[in-house]
This record gives C-alpha cells, sequence and structure tokens, in this order.
C-alpha cells in the first residue's frame, strides 16, 4: 500500500469512528440506490397513514419494524450486489446472477410480507 494512502483497512478505534462509518454507509446507500429512497418513501407514506388512522403503540411498533425490515434488506441487497460485482470484474457469471437474484428476491419477500401486515393493521382501522 502506497505510504499517501490514508484509508483505514484496521479496526475501528472508537464508537464515534464506527457510527461515522455506518453513516456514510447509510448516505451512500441513499445517494445510490433508487430503490432504497422508493422504499424510504413509501415508509414516510405509511407513517403519514399511521398519524391520520391513529394507530396504537403496538401498531405503530409493528409498523416501523416493517419499514426498516424492507429497508435493511435493501442495504444487504446493495452490499450483496457490490461484492458480486467485485468479485467478477465486470464479467458475467451464472453464480453470480443467481447471487444477485437471491439478495433481490430477500428484498421482495421482505416488501410483500409488510404489505401484507400493513393491510391487516390498517384494514382493520378502516372496516
Amino acid at each position: 500500500m502506497d505510504s499517501k494512502d490514508k484509508r483505514q483497512i484496521s479496526k475501528n478505534h472508537s464508537y464515534i469512528q464506527s457510527f461515522q462509518h455506518a453513516l456514510r454507509g447509510l448516505v451512500e446507500v441513499f445517494k445510490t440506490e433508487r430503490n432504497f429512497r422508493f422504499h424510504l418513501l413509501i415508509g414516510i407514506f405509511v407513517m403519514i397513514l399511521g398519524i391520520i388512522f391513529k394507530l396504537s403503540v403496538v401498531e405503530w411498533a409493528i409498523i416501523i419494524g416493517c419499514i426498516g425490515a424492507v429497508l435493511i434488506a435493501e442495504i444487504f441487497n446493495t452490499v450483496a450486489e457490490t461484492l458480486v460485482n467485485l468479485a467478477c470484474e465486470g464479467k458475467y457469471h451464472p453464480l453470480a446472477k443467481r447471487a444477485k437474484d437471491l439478495a433481490a428476491g430477500g428484498v421482495l419477500t421482505s416488501g410483500i410480507i409488510a404489505a401484507i401486515i400493513g393491510l391487516i393493521v390498517f384494514g382493520s382501522k378502516i372496516i
């Protein structure tokens, strides 16, 4: 490694340093991942609906848990895609495609489950 290269490769030395790296990761996923921004926008919309429908504390916990699960799935999907791209160096490989498809399927599954739970929670308010 060139002595001019000051990028950190060792373990974080403090909680503040760990937090800064994590925050940088969230900013990165927000800036670069359209689907993350879409899911975040949907999550904000659902929270507005929660205010309108006056959700209980338990209902809020369930809804926020679902929103969080979808966003986390999207982050891990991005991680998987990034690692696959790094490993494949831009070349096609059927296992790389499979890994990316599986990661995307995880996001889709979490989104479908969150939508079903949302229908149950909000459906009980409408009926």
